[in-house]
């Protein structure tokens, strides 16, 4: 279950994100840690990341989870695509 202040800050974060103002590896994190679902989000902004060659190298060892939670979101998104 997601607190307010949770869902407060996770509204604010994406609202950053989605307006480029950057946070998007703070945004997935917390997606992560709240085990929310936001799918489509997790896809474009992991992706967004994976492909930016600077991002992607800030990253290290965390590239990898980022890399697998786009390809999860990816699958859920093409699945609720077919049904």
């Amino acid at each position: 279950m997601v607190t307010k202040t949770e869902e407060t800050q996770l509204n604010s974060l994406e609202n950053q994100v989605d307006n480029g103002g950057g946070g998007a590896w703070e945004y997935l994190c917390l997606i992560r840690k709240l085990k929310v679902r936001r799918s489509d989000k997790v896809l474009n902004h992991g992706l967004s990341i994976l492909n930016d060659p600077k991002q992607r190298s800030t990253l290290g060892n965390e590239g990898a989870s980022a890399g697998e939670a786009s390809s999860v979101s990816g699958e859920r998104a093409t699945n609720a695509l077919k049904t």
